[in-house]
């Protein structure tokens, strides 16, 4: 337990150490790497599919992502970790093409999108599965960014709504594209004759087993 919480803090430190030291290699060096960051429909600006989650306008900016992308990511490590990689590297790349092909004619950049991505695949995911922890998770996650849903909107000039947008929308493609892989659901022993009963040898159920002396 202590190495998997461990593990699921240590991938998103690393993409968090990348993000800061860019930042302060900017300011450093006295340069601006955002013209890297998505430019929608232009040949040059596909690269930003890649750089642009990790390239942000000011330590302000970096600071308000650098706590949601950790917890947001470190769920997804910890109660997904049979699909994460995989969901996590469709997320990244459908939300950076989802913005590269509907965002406005100006540079994007930042890991918002990342964020709205997890944030779209976790709330899904506890609806789709139904089993408490997940619809738990869900809950959670609408408690503490749910207000975010108005930052999907073209309300505000100064940010990319548009990249919280296409990252909700992939976050929420990946969670049902992968709502029957992953986390096992929990069986007890009670359900599962029940189950038993109904299917018989019919159909195979992915569940994990709990017999009634561990309940």
């Amino acid at each position: 337990m202590i190495k998997k919480t461990l593990f699921s803090f240590l991938v998103p430190i690393l993409l968090l150490a990348i993000m800061w030291f860019i930042k302060l290699y900017e300011i450093s060096m006295g340069i601006d790497l955002g013209v890297h960051g998505v430019l929608p429909r232009t040949l040059s600006g596909l690269q930003g599919i890649l750089f642009s989650p990790f390239l942000h306008g000011s330590i302000n900016h970096l600071l308000s992502n650098t706590l949601p992308f950790l917890l947001l990511m470190a769920a997804l490590i910890y109660f997904y970790e049979d699909i994460w990689l995989q969901s996590f590297i469709a997320m990244f790349l459908l939300s950076g093409i989802g913005l590269w092909c509907g965002g406005r004619d100006s540079y994007h950049i930042g890991a918002s999108g990342i964020i709205y991505a997890l944030t779209g695949f976790l709330f899904t995911e506890g609806i789709l599965r139904r089993e408490v922890k997940y619809m738990a998770i869900s809950l959670l996650v609408v408690f503490m960014y749910g207000g975010t849903i108005w930052a999907m909107m073209p309300m505000f000039k100064t940010i990319s709504w548009e990249a919280h947008l296409f990252g909700f929308m992939a976050g929420v493609l990946m969670a049902i594209v992968y709502k029957n892989q992953g986390p096992k659901k929990t069986l007890y022993q009670w359900e599962k004759d029940e189950v038993d009963e109904m299917l018989g040898d019919k159909t195979e159920i992915n569940y994990t087993f709990i017999p009634n002396s561990e309940k």
